[in-house]
């Protein structure tokens, strides 16, 4: 009989005994032999081409007890398990303590049972920090750095790498470019209400994009849990800073499952406006000089100094929708991903250029509106010995400036330099003259920008597992992946003639 008929599969769920909620990462093994596998995000599992007869399955999970359950494998055919843990319980004279925080028992279990180099933010404990956006989530993790804008974070950095450097995906799917000058991502649009998890990958495998140089961020979305279920939140804020009111977040979700549990069916929304205003003050120093016989310093000065003023209210608002429907042998998926940031900003800065010898001030007023747009469908089926995925995805950003002016005015010789040399930034404000007279407009712009990114993929992967007796375990995989990508960029700007301060001195400049 050929070795395929006298095998079979076992596959299931592993879930919390208490809550039922799934437990990703969860290790699966058969007892005395190398058949093993982790659960996926979803705790999920499969192991393929077991030999027919009764065999012991020990699960295992950090922070629950090892539970161990017995199965009758029948040649050619599967055998579905549902596996329900308890949390481990460590008894004390006087303390009972029960298990971890869920949210960092789930993140450390993924990342245990990864092949690669990964680390994990679990749904719970997404749902558990009170982070503003997905950039905020993804720079909790180790090696992870974000890029602030007005103090919210917008951009991932990983192991020091810029930001154009990564890959960003939605369910797998990468994310076109949202910056008009480099292929980076601003993650600031997207809401954690809408996440079911996050992975970072900081290693480069074969199944990956091979320009994600840096990393890759994968966030995956939410699906329908058993049951009607939804919920509502509200938060409504003040801001300090402006002393304003009308800060406020908002996010809903209601789901279902269908056709015996088999269809999910999910739908999100959420809503925020948040007062980004601030304060600015950055400086750059010169090194003038090494120190001299008697001089315990090297001499030191300000070479600028930066004061700016910023207004800006964010809008941000997003809404998803999941559909889910679980096959005998695999599954489908379609999720739709919309989200939009709109930006309005008015900044006023005072630039100290000591070095120069010159003032500078300016305005700037603009508003960008920017938006994502990812539709995708993907499977996973089971075909003989066979794993299959295929995913195919329509994304698509735009970055619009409706309207952006900037008007700058210059002072020349703006310093006296008997009172700044050597001293710190707060004395260059007091050697300022903050002569007008000798202050000229330097130049204005207006402007206006459209920047469209679109992504186009189909993607297939076969995955064949194979064993060498009871000893060597192991999978074979191949794949391929097409991408189609279209990118415009519109801007047109007027200008007035630059540099109007080379009418100093003349009785009557034009």
């Amino acid at each position: 009989m050929p070795a395929a008929a006298q095998s079979g599969t076992i596959a299931g769920e592993i879930v919390d005994a208490q809550t039922g909620g799934s437990l990703p990462g969860a290790t699966v093994r058969i007892d005395g032999t190398l058949f093993g596998t982790a659960a996926d995000l979803e705790g999920r599992f499969r192991l393929p081409g077991i030999p027919a007869g009764p065999v012991v399955l020990i699960v295992s999970y950090v922070g629950y007890d090892t539970k161990e359950v017995s199965v009758d494998v029948l040649s050619g055919d599967r055998v579905n398990a549902k596996i329900a843990l308890e949390a481990e319980v460590v008894r004390g004279e006087e303390v009972i303590v029960t298990a971890q925080l869920v949210g960092q028992t789930q993140a450390i279990n993924s990342q245990l049972s990864s092949n690669t180099i990964v680390n994990v933010v679990a749904p719970e404990r997404i749902q558990e920090l009170p982070d503003q956006n997905a950039a905020e989530a993804v720079g909790r993790l180790p090696g992870v750095s974000i890029q602030r804008d007005a103090g919210e974070g917008t951009k991932v950095v990983i192991r020091g790498l810029s930001p154009k450097f990564n890959a960003i995906t939605v369910n797998g799917e990468r994310i076109p470019s949202t910056d008009s000058e480099d292929r980076s991502v601003d993650l600031s649009m997207i809401s954690p209400d809408v996440l079911a998890g996050i992975e970072v990958f900081k290693a480069l495998t074969p199944d990956k994009d091979a320009d994600a140089v840096g990393g890759s961020v994968n966030f995956v979305i939410r699906k329908a849990p058993d049951g009607r279920k939804g919920s509502l939140l509200a938060q409504v804020g003040y801001n300090d800073h402006e002393s304003a009111y009308g800060q406020f977040k908002g996010s809903a979700f209601i789901s279902d499952r269908f056709l015996d549990q088999q269809l999910g069916v999910l739908l999100t929304g959420s809503a925020q406006r948040a007062d980004r205003s601030s304060d600015v003050i950055d400086v750059e120093y010169e090194f003038i000089r090494g120190p001299r016989e008697g001089e315990e310093h090297a001499l030191i000065n300000v070479g600028k100094l930066n004061l700016a003023d910023r207004l800006e209210t964010r809008d941000r608002y997003s809404a998803s929708a999941t559909l889910d429907y679980q096959l005998t042998s695999g599954g489908l998926l379609y999720n739709s991903f919309w989200g939009r940031t709109d930006r309005e900003e008015i900044r006023r800065r005072k630039r100290y250029r000591v070095s120069d010898g010159r003032t500078e001030y300016e305005l700037r007023d603009q508003s960008i509106d920017i938006t994502l747009l990812t539709n995708s469908l993907s499977g996973w089926h089971h075909v003989g010995m066979f794993d299959v995925e295929w995913r195919t995805s329509l994304s698509r950003t735009s970055r619009h400036v409706p309207f952006a002016h900037t008007a700058r005015f210059q002072e020349l010789a703006a310093f006296n330099n008997d009172l700044i040399d050597d001293q710190g930034p707060q004395i260059i404000p007091n050697g300022a003259k903050l002569d007008l007279d000798r202050t000229w407009f330097q130049f204005a712009t207006q402007a206006t920008e459209n920047v469209a990114d679109q992504d186009v993929t189909g993607q297939l992967d076969l995955k064949y597992p194979f064993g060498i007796g009871n000893s060597i375990r192991g999978f074979i995989k191949a794949g391929a992946k097409y991408r189609d990508k279209t990118r415009d960029r519109d801007r047109n700007e007027l200008q007035t003639p630059f540099a109007e301060v080379d009418n100093i001195g003349q009785d009557n400049p034009d």
